[in-house]
């Protein structure tokens, strides 16, 4: 009998380490979007922490040269597959407030962004 207890009670403490030791964190959806297929991109999310409406964006091949927005839209965090440096803005055409993300970078970006660049 007490050997029998002694075995049970083993059994016991080896699923409650087992089970300790599984400690399973969520990944975000939202980044899991921008994987390898996105290489040399940029990924934004309308919403922060990565949620909301994606979109991937190929970087001008002329950085500092070229203006990107979407008229409708504006985004809210980002990561930066490419190898630039991207700059996000407040207003339309590059304007206003700024954040910068470097290569594989991601960030809530502070602020809605309408408009990006891509920076050597």
């Amino acid at each position: 009998m007490l050997l029998r207890f002694a075995r049970n009670l083993l059994a016991t403490s080896a699923i409650l380490v087992a089970s300790s030791a599984v400690v399973a964190t969520p990944a975000s959806a939202g980044l899991e979007e921008c994987n390898i297929d996105h290489i040399s991109r940029v990924c934004m999310w309308t919403g922060s922490n990565y949620t909301g409406i994606f979109r991937s964006s190929k970087p001008s091949p002329y950085p500092g040269t070229q203006c990107t927005s979407d008229a409708d839209r504006s985004y809210r965090s980002a990561e930066n597959l490419s190898t630039y440096i991207i700059v996000f803005y407040s207003g339309s055409n590059c304007t206003g407030s700024s954040t910068g993300l470097s290569p594989t970078q991601e960030k809530n970006l502070g602020f809605a962004a309408w408009s990006w660049r891509a920076h050597a």
